[in-house]
């Protein structure tokens, strides 16, 4: 039967025109059939939310300017000292980036933004124990940089330090001692 109706319609000698217009308009039709509306628009993609520099905390609002002047990364920061296995430390890092992460939507979202955007550099670095981690930790926040210390599955010691994203200068002001893991 299709084929007898193409045969029927390839014998019709119609304008250029008119199949143009019949053809839009099945078009329209099988649309309309789809979504409900055949004029409906294509949903646009929301812009991601642009953080203003006038709404943030002098140091948020700083850090957003070395972050698009220099770039940014995160750091994290290992302990050797625990004699971890290599998926404990994978498992540590991929916690501690991701609460890094959460911690950034809310305190830093231009930072975060930018650091997206350029590919999100990650360093991992090593230390000798818990104190300097919990020192490491400190000056981070002091410093205003995001910072998530994770704990061992047992929760009894802390494993790895998350800090950043952030501009790479304030960030190396406290990791850029640290050799790499």
């Amino acid at each position: 039967m299709a084929h007898g109706i193409i045969g029927r319609l390839a014998s019709l000698e119609l304008p250029l025109w008119q199949v143009l217009l019949l053809g839009g308009a099945a078009f329209l039709i099988g649309r309309r059939a789809q979504t409900g509306s055949a004029l409906e628009p294509e949903p646009e993609p929301k812009p991601e939310p642009k953080s203003e520099p006038d709404s943030l905390a002098p140091t948020t609002r700083e850090h957003l300017r070395l972050a698009r002047r220099e770039g940014t990364k995160l750091v994290l920061v290992v302990r050797t000292d625990l004699a971890m296995g290599g998926a404990e430390v994978a498992a540590q890092c991929a916690q501690a980036t991701l609460e890094c992460y959460r911690q950034a939507q809310q305190a830093a979202p231009g930072v975060l933004g930018v650091w997206g955007h350029e590919g999100q550099a990650k360093v991992t670095v090593k230390c000798r124990g818990e104190d300097e981690i919990a020192r490491l930790e400190v000056r981070a926040r002091e410093a205003g940089l995001v910072a998530h210390l994770s704990a061992s599955s047992s929760g009894s010691a802390r494993t790895v330090l998350g800090v950043g994203p952030g501009p790479i200068s304030v960030i190396n002001s406290v990791t850029g001692s640290l050799k790499l893991y």
